[in-house]
């Protein structure tokens, strides 16, 4: 038997008026919340409602205790955003030192695909046919000749690929876009300038024509 329950017999509310409410599962916070008219549904006498709403009221939580739970609360609130803030902190300084520590290298890392220049069209040349995208790491002061001959060694290897013998082909290197880099350009100097966090080159190879002929 609850503790409303036990009241309600006690001061004599009928049996079929205390079922009723316990049936509905009118509980003690419920009353506290409910109107007068409400509460009338369930409780016709004016004493009777006078008297549960006096005993529901006693036993709510107390402003104090309320009060409590809700300086608990904020503190909970406070602690989480102050984690919060200082994790982002955190965070800053982490990438600021990220960003320093980058600055500061001599290298860079890149990416190199390889495009070939077959008649009057320019294909990538894929994995399986030793294409594909490299991922090097090259001076920030390499200039334009320095990056062909890094991408030369992975896709040359010994000097040889599967589309021939390097000294059939003539070079250049390509930006993402496939325009051709001036020679006098550094990595650094496309960094300044493009602003980006990895760079993308193209190896570009086309046969050497002598005397009007291509080498096959």
């Amino acid at each position: 038997m609850s503790e409303l329950e036990d009241f309600l017999k006690r001061h004599n509310v009928p049996e079929e008026v205390v079922q009723n409410i316990i049936a509905e599962q009118i509980s003690e916070e419920v009353i506290n919340m409910m109107s007068d008219t409400e509460l009338k549904t369930f409780l016709p006498a004016y004493g009777h409602r006078k008297l549960v709403r006096e005993f529901c009221l006693m036993r709510a939580p107390s402003t104090s205790k309320q009060e409590a739970s809700k300086q608990s609360l904020l503190e909970k609130i406070r602690s989480q955003i102050f984690r919060g803030n200082k994790n982002d902190e955190e965070s800053v300084v982490h990438t600021k030192k990220k960003i320093k520590y980058n600055s500061e290298k001599s290298t860079r890392n890149i990416e190199m695909g390889w495009l070939h220049e077959d008649g009057n069209k320019i294909v990538q040349v894929r994995s399986k046919k030793g294409g594909g995208t490299r991922k090097l790491t090259v001076e920030k002061s390499a200039m334009k000749q320095e990056l062909i001959e890094a991408a030369q060694k992975v896709f040359f290897p010994n000097g040889f690929s599967p589309k021939g013998n390097i000294e059939d082909f003539d070079f250049d290197l390509l930006d993402f876009k496939h325009n051709e880099y001036p020679p006098d350009i550094s990595i650094s100097q496309i960094l300044n300038s493009t602003k980006v966090k990895v760079l993308r080159f193209y190896l570009k190879s086309e046969r050497k024509n002598i005397n009007g002929m291509y080498i096959i």
